[in-house]
């Protein structure tokens, strides 16, 4: 939240040169132009349309709000942080699950990408999510839980590709 305030993402002169730039512009341009023209005809096959649909929605929501969007991608990232803590005590003891939620917490790049029009923040969100369904399912022999997490493995698919080959790595370590 401290980058977020002396960032002052609500100040259109800073968007326009600190946050929109790079990789960013065009996720901006890819969000504006789905809410424009209802349609993927601006995608190509370099960039996947998980991440610009969230900025779209979001964008929809708050009338374009560059600060918005940033503001949802620290509360994911706050929610990872329990992700986070919530796999390693599913697998490890509670000192660990901490300490692991510390880690993470700390890391300088989860705090820098939070507060950049980047896919890393919903991207960590969602694999942390699928992880701990598919954890809580090993744990509990739920089904519904795999199917879940495998849904959500799907939509962190949408937003980085490299995902879709989580699955091989796994099905090694359950086996």
């Amino acid at each position: 939240m401290g980058f977020f305030v002396s960032l002052q993402p609500w100040n259109n002169e800073v968007v326009d040169k600190t946050i929109i730039v790079s990789d960013a512009s065009g996720y901006y341009q890819l969000a504006l132009s789905i809410l424009a023209k209802k349609s993927f005809e601006d995608f190509d096959a370099f960039r996947t349309p998980g991440y610009p649909v969230f900025v779209a929605l979001l964008y929809s929501i708050s009338s374009g709000s560059v600060w918005f969007v940033l503001l949802i991608q620290i509360l994911l990232n706050l929610i990872s942080v329990v992700l986070v803590y919530k796999i390693a005590s599913t697998i490890f003891s509670r000192k660990i699950a901490l300490l692991s939620a510390f880690l993470f917490a700390i890391d300088p790049l989860q705090v820098i990408y939070s507060v950049q029009l980047l896919t890393d923040t919903l991207f960590v969100f969602l694999f942390l999510a699928s992880v701990y369904y598919l954890c809580k399912s090993i744990k509990e022999n739920n089904f519904s839980s795999i199917c879940l997490s495998a849904l959500i493995l799907g939509i962190a698919t949408l937003v980085r590709p490299i995902s879709f080959l989580f699955p091989i790595v796994a099905i090694f370590f359950i086996l």
